[in-house]
This record gives C-alpha cells, sequence and structure tokens, in this order.
C-alpha cells in the first residue's frame, strides 16, 4: 500500500511545471512530517504517530501535532515548543494553529476541548465541546481553526 505521501509526491510531479516549489505535508499512514522539494524528494523529515497538521511558521520552524501532543521545531530539529497530551484518559491530538498572540491553539479529543496554550507550555483558555456518546474517540473533531474575531470553526467529524 502506497502512503500518503507518496500519492502526495506522485500528484505533486505531475503538476510541478504549474507549481514548481516545495511543500509541507503530514503523512498520517506513514507517520511523519515532510518538506516535500518541488522534484518530489524528502528535503526534511519528522517521524511521529498520526500527524494531521502541519504549519511552516514565519521563522522557518514547523509546527505539527501529532496523537499525543504537538511540537514546534527549527529546521535543523530541535524542539523549541512542546505539548503533551494527558495520558489519564485516552486521547487524541488532531488539530493545532499558530495564533497572532503567540499561542498555540490545540484540539483534543477524548478530552473533548479546544485549548490554547502559551509559550512556556500552560494552558490559557480552555473550551469544552460536546459530541454524541456513541461517537468513538477517532472521529470526533477535525479542521478546528479560530477565526480572526476570536470565533471558532469546529467539525464534529462523526456526526
Amino acid at each position: 500500500m502506497r502512503s500518503i505521501l507518496a500519492l502526495f509526491a506522485a500528484t505533486f510531479l505531475a503538476t510541478a511545471a504549474q507549481a514548481a516549489h516545495p511543500f509541507l505535508c503530514c503523512d498520517y499512514g506513514g507517520g511523519k512530517v515532510c518538506v516535500v522539494s518541488a522534484d518530489g524528494k524528502i528535503e526534511w523529515q519528522w517521524d511521529c504517530k498520526s500527524p494531521q497538521d502541519c504549519w511552516k511558521l514565519p521563522n522557518g520552524n514547523i509546527l505539527f501535532c501529532f496523537v499525543t501532543g504537538a511540537l514546534e521545531v527549527t529546521p535543523d530539529k530541535k524542539i523549541v515548543w512542546e505539548y503533551k497530551a494527558p495520558t489519564d484518559v485516552k486521547n487524541e491530538v488532531n488539530e493545532c494553529q499558530p495564533l497572532t498572540d503567540g499561542n498555540v491553539m490545540i484540539v483534543e479529543c477524548g478530552t473533548s476541548r479546544i485549548i490554547e496554550v502559551d509559550r512556556a507550555g500552560k494552558i490559557v483558555k480552555e473550551i469544552k465541546l460536546t459530541t454524541k456518546d456513541d461517537i468513538k474517540l477517532h472521529n470526533q473533531f477535525r479542521g478546528t481553526r479560530k477565526l480572526a474575531n476570536g470565533h471558532y470553526t469546529v467539525c464534529f467529524k462523526g456526526e
């Protein structure tokens, strides 16, 4: 079975003449976050379990989340920020977003919450989410973003 990254690379190669630039992606099934060059080669890679959301920050660092937390990593692979999801309950981190105030928004399935975490790792805001009881952990939430007006959009995936 080909990984999602291989499929992305093949698709990208097919359109390289139209968009000749590297791209950042999460390979959920392959367990890695990568920067893929315009010619389809991996230029940068971080291995982690089930990554789902990634951002290249203005300072060149890469912010991404994976099943047990979120990291900000420099291009030379130094961790400069980290969030670890609680381990006392079954949890999945499926979304992250860098915010203009320097905090990071994170969505946890299991604890069913949106949180904002500061650069020291402290949760500075928490919004509880409620989903149907029969919605399994992995299918709770996706596509969450904080908007410029302070509101949030949340996809209740399993509903």
